[in-house]
């Protein structure tokens, strides 16, 4: 019997990690659990720059990862991953990254890690678009720059079966067939 998967696409802010998500969950029919429906609910409770923010983001990813785990329910999450971020509580984004897969692993699911990069100018392109205004991603260029500047955007996560794809040149729908292939999903 195949286990219940559980996709994490990750990679720098503006990737293109939700565009990617959608394309693969209508291929595929997974559930999909993006970053920012996470963070605009956290932000209704706690607002960008309280201290336990953090901390509630993980807490309401963690139930929803492991409910979906529990019920055998195949799904896919984003996050914007930076190899050097540490939260105001003091956790990194390796810690963080790596308890969303311990979550789904609990109740025996497959965590298949994917990573997206592209070429730097790409990167602020799709960064910078105004479509993103829709789930309140930052879109502002001086701020996203400050921020590719500041965190590394650029270093894997350090799962072991990680599927590093290139997306400079590739289409979601691409993007979304690389990863079923490579996942057997």
């Amino acid at each position: 019997m195949q286990k219940h998967k559980l996709i994490i696409v990750h990679g720098a802010i503006g990737i293109g990690k939700l565009t990617t998500a959608m394309a693969l969950q209508k291929k595929t029919g997974y559930k999909l659990l993006h970053n920012h429906m996470v963070i605009n609910l956290a932000e209704e409770i706690l607002p960008r720059g309280e201290v336990n923010r953090s901390d509630l983001i993980l807490s309401i990813f963690k139930d929803c990862i492991e409910f979906a785990s529990k019920y055998k329910k195949d799904l896919i999450i984003t996050h914007a991953y930076s190899s050097t971020f540490v939260y105001q509580t003091g956790v990194t984004d390796k810690f963080f990254i790596k308890q969303l897969a311990k979550f789904y692993e609990k109740y025996d699911g497959e965590v298949c890690p994917v990573f997206l990069t592209c070429e730097p100018k790409t990167l602020l392109e799709r960064a910078s678009s105004k479509d993103r205004n829709k789930h309140k991603k930052l879109t502002n260029k001086k701020a996203l720059i400050e921020r590719f500047t500041k965190d590394d955007f650029v270093t894997p996560s350090l799962f072991k079966n990680n599927l590093i794809i290139e997306t400079t040149k590739l289409s979601s729908q691409k993007v979304a067939d690389k990863i079923i292939k490579h996942f057997n999903l």
